[in-house]
């Protein structure tokens, strides 16, 4: 009762900081909401959850999987906003005194030095053009541009990385969600499905998420008894069941590598008995 308690205050942490529509808010939820789908695994695995609980977890999930696309909507918006009322206070001199000392604003330049200004507009103009186009929810539909564009460069990479860090969210989500429907199978049929043909589909490869039964390598930290007391990594197999997505670079490494090394997949694991 007190994980499960733990876990709705977690969601209605995680609901409040959904709501607010600053990159850095955003990107809180989503750590918080990584931490709050662990413990749903761990609550799984107790097998202790009502199976009304189970469904009501399920649909849960597919719902904050929904709000991602308008959050990174409001996300971008924001962000835009922010840049463009900063790059015209800084052209128009809004922003040249901050210091208290006399500076000449890029906009008092321009008659002089027409050329740089002629840039300038045009680079914001591209990025105007960029921001209309760019969707964080499927980035790899975004077109490319028309000419190199300064602005875009310094701050469009870190939206796509952005958006790719929310589709790995997305994959979690419905990752548990397939742990969910396989605890429902084995209370209904007395045993772990030994494949789910309904799973939900994989962001990054189009396809079905992919589900194994079985031994599944895992990492846990054991500490070191001799001083200085060292944290040790150690891989172990275990019979599990585990539902992952071949994340952002496409290539299925089976949810885990066996030498322990970055893995792109994106996993959710339930711990079962041999």
């Amino acid at each position: 009762d007190e994980a499960l308690a733990a876990e709705r205050r977690m969601k209605q942490g995680n609901q409040y900081l959904r709501q607010d529509s600053i990159l850095i808010c955003a990107l809180v939820w989503a750590a918080c909401e990584e931490l709050r789908l662990s413990g749903i695994e761990m609550l799984l695995e107790s097998g202790k959850l009502p199976e009304s609980m189970l469904h009501r977890l399920s649909a849960e999930l597919a719902e904050q999987e929904k709000a991602i696309p308008p959050l990174l909507e409001r996300v971008l918006y924001s962000e835009a906003v922010l840049i463009f009322d900063t790059c015209d206070g800084w052209t128009s001199g809004e922003y040249s005194s901050v210091d208290g000392a006399s500076h000449a604003s890029p906009r008092a330049l321009r008659n002089f030095v027409p050329q740089l200004w002629w840039y300038l507009r045009r680079e914001m103009a591209g990025l105007a053009e960029f921001y209309s186009l760019l969707n964080l929810s499927q980035p790899e539909k975004t077109p490319a541009f028309r000419h190199p564009n300064l602005l875009a460069s310094v701050f469009i990479p870190s939206y796509l990385r952005i958006a790719t860090k929310f589709n790995r969210l997305t994959a979690r989500f419905r990752a548990v969600r397939g742990l969910i429907q396989a605890e429902l199978y084995r209370r209904k049929h007395g045993n772990w499905p030994e494949s789910l043909p309904d799973l939900p589909l994989d962001p990054f490869s189009g396809k079905p998420l992919l589900y194994r039964k079985g031994e599944c390598l895992q990492k846990f930290n054991r500490i070191d008894s001799e001083p200085p007391h060292r944290i040790l990594p150690e891989i172990h197999s275990i019979p599990a069941i585990q539902v992952w997505s071949v994340g952002p670079d496409g290539v299925d490494n089976g949810g885990f590598r066996p030498d322990g090394s970055h893995c792109d997949d994106v996993r959710a694991l339930l711990r079962i008995q041999p």
